[in-house]
């Protein structure tokens, strides 16, 4: 796993400076980026994105919403007591 150092490091397999780009066992850099001492610059592998001409051809037209047909939008204001 490669690392950016947010932080100075020190110990038995050396010094690693704030900035420096250095390659640590997957278990040390997830403890060091958990911690917040470093960065993951690990080269990740592209998300391919569905396209939606798949979409299409599934059958799917259009995104669904959550919103009930008809229901109209109504604003309620509550006043408890008098006013002076």
């Amino acid at each position: 796993m490669k690392i950016r150092m947010q932080a100075l490091a020190a110990g038995p397999s050396g010094t690693w400076q704030p900035g420096q780009i250095v390659e640590v066992p997957e278990a040390v850099g997830l403890r060091l980026v958990a911690g917040g001492y470093a960065v993951d610059v690990s080269p990740k592998e592209p998300n391919p994105s569905p396209s939606l001409k798949g979409r299409e051809e599934e059958g799917v037209d259009e995104p669904e919403d959550a919103r009930a047909p008809g229901a109209p939008e109504r604003a309620v204001i509550v006043r408890r007591g008098k006013r002076k």
